[in-house]
């Protein structure tokens, strides 16, 4: 699941996104808390995707996935690159999602973000 989730945010996919998270979808990004998913569509990550050109994801890793019942959580990684029509930018990201399976499918609930934006190159 997790490797499908920023695959379309680089396809810049609203409607598949949407389809890997649960109705009660919440993200914590920093410190900045979005507490559903209409909360992260609306006014998060689709004003963001309407900006890049292009979103790249580098060496996805899955670090460790715990599963009990019908919860999950992973600890993940990745490298996002960010294209904008006047700059880029490369984060080192870090993730733990909280994943619930409902009606036998594993949805997203909650994903807590952080991440270290590269410096510029130097010209």
């Amino acid at each position: 699941m997790r490797q499908l989730t920023p695959a379309f945010l680089a396809a810049g996919s609203l409607t598949r996104l949407a389809a890997t998270v649960h109705e009660d979808h919440s993200v914590m990004e920093g410190i900045h808390l979005n507490r559903s998913w209409a909360d992260y569509r609306d006014n998060h990550i689709g004003p963001e995707m309407k900006e890049w050109k292009e979103f790249r994801v580098e060496d996805p890793a899955v670090i460790s996935v715990t599963t009990e019942g019908d919860w999950a959580y992973a600890v993940t990684r990745a490298t996002y690159t960010l294209v904008f029509p006047d700059k880029s930018m490369v984060i080192d990201s870090a993730e733990t999602c909280v994943l619930a399976r409902k009606d036998g499918k594993w949805r997203v609930r909650h994903v807590h973000s952080s991440g270290k934006k590269r410096p510029e190159p130097k010209p």
